[in-house]
């Protein structure tokens, strides 16, 4: 995961922290001292072995807590009963078992302070603050990213000569050390709607799983992994995605053939039921996809209580062959977009142009729109077949206009008014959908792209009253990706884009036929700043511009995976003492996502660069002058 910084912790935070601590405090209670302990020197194992942090005499109220700390790091309750007081305070550790679901924090982040409360009967109850940086949270099977202190206060009393916890967390704790060497993280493999792509689900689970060696630690994680799949679309994917493979289709076994790299399902006869017409090549996809994100190089073969397929599905696909995900017959099911000859195209002087990515230097040209007026945010097809762009003077209400990908034969859509960029739906009947600011509020619209018919959506019910300011569809068509951000400013005129460019929390929201129907709670890249530019790497990654509050965490290209695991830094402003390029808050990616195209600006205009998606091959795309500010890249379709 991707480094994290403390923010400077203010005296109200100490405040807040010791009315946390008081509000377990029997009501007869003082707090006298407050005092700020350094806690005990790091002893790992009793992390990788909890048994082996054994319970002694004499153990200060903070190393107790320090420890019962590590020992929540193994999720073992067991071990942990032997830390909490008898009675009720056992019967919180149930929810450890009835999981999963941890909290999980910075390995190296944990202060503590000490709160002494004296009681009328002269006996006495002690609270630790326990004060760690947040990295996430895992419920079920899904991860949330979360980031930002958060505080654990562990109430303690003598059971005998020795401290016990009175009030242990119903969910364990874990820092991320210890979680990431319990956790296996993969993919499961669902369909999107249409039935056209698999669609890679992420999920988490415990991987203490396979005591026989490597052999049967991939059989374990591969069953665990097949048997959720089975189980079709869970959490917050759900009203996503859908299965081809019937429900009620029940996993036999799986074993691994190290030596021939061939990994074998053996599934109950609900496999072959009749179901989704042509669903035979989906129902290998997902399986083989499946597979093969844990076992990269493994070969699948599938077979139905014990037997050999010969065909499946009403598109008799050949069951009876090995497959990896890379097989023609299956490797076209990952939703993925066209190139269009490697162009990038982009606005200078009001007018759309392309350059080629293949060729550096050479001299942009211009596409001949045969529509009068300043053009922006030219955004192409999936298919790479047309391009779509918006045409309005600045400070005007604009028209969404869609022509060839040579820009022969424009049409106009109904779609007029203060507008956002638009984004392609892939599939069919080819579509757009873009915001409009009308009287006061936000509306999503969808634009037939073939007859420019323009349909009103709903928006769904936003997170904590925001409104998004720009929408991208995912290449499977499953959901989009929102920045949302608080109302804009009175200040701003109509027909002002930068309605649709103000940076905020980055949010997923679920696409259905008539719009957005439901958001994901929490937005996918806290503490990585205000976020503008987002853009669909593949249908798992996205990436965004990150512009934090510190001048040091001033635009910064990001990647991270829907659910917000994994933060990777690919290129921050100034990298490198010759270069010393900035990133502009516009961004786009090419079909294979590997290549970014973003805009820079400089003291005598803007260009646009290009650096590869590990942050090298940084070099100029264009050349800024003082006549020209180039704009709004786009690379196929975003």
């Amino acid at each position: 995961m991707a480094e994290r910084r403390w923010p400077r912790v203010a005296a109200a935070i100490v405040c807040l922290a010791l009315a946390a601590c008081t509000a377990g405090v029997p009501p007869t209670g003082e707090v006298t001292t407050v005092t700020q302990i350094a806690s005990p020197p790091e002893e790992r194992s009793g992390i990788d072995n909890p048994r082996s942090a054994t319970l002694l005499q004499g153990l200060s109220e903070v190393e107790l807590a320090a420890r019962f700390m590590r020992v929540m790091a193994g999720g073992d309750r067991t071990e942990a009963a032997r830390w909490v007081a008898p009675g009720s305070a056992q019967r919180r550790l149930d929810g450890w078992e009835r999981g999963p679901s941890v909290m999980v924090y910075e390995t190296r982040s944990v202060t503590t302070e000490l709160v002494q409360a004296a009681t009328a009967g002269g006996t006495g109850e002690m609270a630790v603050d326990v004060r760690v940086r947040l990295v996430g949270r895992v419920d079920g099977h899904e991860w949330t990213a979360l980031a930002g202190p958060e505080s654990l206060v562990l109430h303690l009393r003598r059971v005998a000569t020795e401290w016990r916890i009175t009030d242990p967390p119903t969910k364990p704790w874990m820092d991320e050390e210890s979680f990431n060497q319990r956790y296996r993280r993969s993919e499961l493999f669902m369909t999107s709607r249409d039935r056209r792509h698999v669609v890679p689900t992420p999920i988490l689970f415990d991987d203490r799983t396979g005591t026989g060696g490597r052999d049967a630690s991939v059989q374990g994680r591969t069953t665990t992994a097949l048997r959720l799949l089975l189980a079709g679309p869970q959490g917050r994917v759900a009203k996503a995605l859908d299965t081809t493979i019937p429900l009620g289709t029940r996993l036999l076994s799986v074993t691994y053939d190290a030596e021939q790299g061939i990994v074998t399902v053996n599934l109950s006869n609900e496999f072959t039921a009749a179901g989704v017409p042509d669903s035979g090549r989906l129902r290998m996809g997902q399986l083989v996809w499946t597979v093969n994100r844990l076992v990269p190089t493994a070969q699948v073969q599938v077979r139905v209580e014990g037997r050999p397929l010969a065909e499946l599905g009403t598109d008799h696909f050949p069951a009876g062959k090995l497959y990896r995900r890379t097989s023609s017959e299956l490797s076209k099911l990952w939703p993925q977009r066209r190139a269009h000859d490697n162009l990038v195209a982009f606005v200078r002087g009001g007018q759309v142009h392309t350059v080629s990515v293949d060729q550096l230097s050479t001299t942009p040209v211009p596409l001949q729109l045969t529509v009068n007026g300043t053009k922006s945010a030219p955004t192409w097809s999936p298919d790479g077949g047309r391009i779509a762009y918006l045409v309005g003077e600045t400070g005007q209400p604009h028209t969404l206009w869609v022509a060839s990908a040579s820009g022969a034969a424009p049409v106009a859509t109904d779609l007029q008014g203060v507008l956002s960029p638009p984004s392609w739906v892939p599939g069919g009947p080819a579509r757009l959908l873009a915001l409009k600011r009308q009287a006061g509020r936000m509306e999503l619209w969808s634009v037939n792209a073939d007859s420019g018919r323009a349909t009103e959506l709903g928006l769904g019910k936003l997170p904590h009253g925001l409104e998004p300011t720009l929408v991208r569809v995912s290449p499977d068509g499953a959901f989009v990706l929102a920045v949302l951000a608080p109302g804009p400013s009175s200040r701003l005129g109509p027909g002002r884009r930068d309605l649709f460019e103000t940076p905020g929390p980055l949010y997923v929201g679920v696409l259905g036929p008539k719009g957005i129907t439901e958001w994901f709670p929490t937005p996918i890249a806290p503490g990585l700043g205000a976020a503008s530019s987002p853009v669909w790497v593949d249908p798992a990654t996205v990436a965004f511009v990150g512009n934090g509050d510190d001048i040091q965490d001033r635009k910064k290209l990001w990647l991270v995976k829907i659910d917000g695991w994994g933060p990777t830094l690919v290129l921050s402003p100034g990298r490198g003492s010759e270069l010393e390029v900035d990133i502009d808050d516009e961004l786009t990616v090419d079909p294979a996502g590997e290549t970014f195209v973003f805009k820079a600006p400089s003291e005598v205009g803007t260009a646009l660069w290009m650096v590869n998606r590990d942050g090298r091959g940084l070099k100029a795309l264009t050349s800024p002058d003082a006549t020209n500010f180039d704009s709004d890249p786009d690379f196929a379709s975003r």
